[in-house]
């Protein structure tokens, strides 16, 4: 939480064209602490914090990392729309955080991040090469993760910690034997264990870390997409967002 007022400490100084009307920190049902300034220049503006993760992995463009070209999404320190807003417009901005952060949606964290000028709901962390060593420094139980598949794609997976994953594959049977099952960080997500491994998180918390590994390991034990694995529309990448968010989408 420290980290989280420090960047709001920092927007201020930076921003001390418009005076401060309100700052508060609060925590949502997930338990993902945030923050709301409230600025007033000429007009009133509403930034919304969250707080950051992965301090010790670095934070890099999309398009240097899954596929060339893509949209750059480098993080910002807020999530603010580019509007100018009246005291009523602060007011039901504040209201509509709140009701987001007491019960998270994958559609309105959409929209929020859509409006504050992202593409997509997520970032992309870059996880440290020594990783093999000792996965666990690095990745959570329940975090999102992917490496390179055929250059143009990513492959997906839960981490459920201990070194263990749940994901969509075919353990070697191909594509057509892809279902929901666990396996290893190292021999099963990755070959080498040299590969490049990335974070995909949320900054927008939709479920805890721990209800996302415990969705996962549920639908290995239901052997999920057993017969019915389509490499465009029900693949390793819809089965992650189904477990962190309760609906099916597609990073690429």
């Amino acid at each position: 939480m420290e980290e989280l007022k420090h960047r709001v400490a920092a927007c201020q100084s930076r921003w001390n064209v418009a005076s401060t009307v309100q700052v508060n920190v609060y925590t949502s049902c997930v338990g993902q602490h945030y923050a709301i300034l409230v600025t007033k220049g000429v007009w009133y503006k509403v930034r919304l914090f969250v707080e950051k993760e992965y301090s010790n992995c670095p934070s890099v463009p999309l398009h240097e990392t899954l596929v060339n070209g893509e949209r750059n999404r480098i993080e910002q320190d807020d999530l603010t729309e580019n509007e100018h807003l009246t005291l009523n417009g602060v007011k039901e901005r504040i209201e509509n955080f709140h009701n987001f952060f007491k019960k998270p949606d994958f559609k309105a964290a959409r929209k929020i991040m859509d409006q504050s000028g992202y593409f997509d709901p997520y970032f992309i962390r870059e996880v440290p090469k020594d990783y093999a060593s000792n996965p666990d420094r690095y990745l959570k139980r329940g975090d999102i993760i992917a490496t390179p598949f055929v250059k143009v794609a990513v492959h997906t997976a839960i981490y459920l910690g201990n070194g263990q994953v749940s994901h969509v594959s075919g353990h070697g049977g191909g594509k057509a034997a892809g279902v929901a099952r666990i396996g290893r960080l190292l021999g099963d997500f990755t070959t080498k264990g040299t590969e490049y491994i990335w974070i995909v998180f949320l900054p927008l918390r939709i479920r805890t870390g721990e209800e996302i590994a415990k969705k996962a390991e549920e639908l290995a034990a239901d052997k999920f997409r057993d017969g019915d694995y389509n490499i465009l529309l029900r693949n390793c990448q819809h089965f992650v967002f189904l477990c962190a968010t309760g609906v099916e989408f597609a990073i690429i």
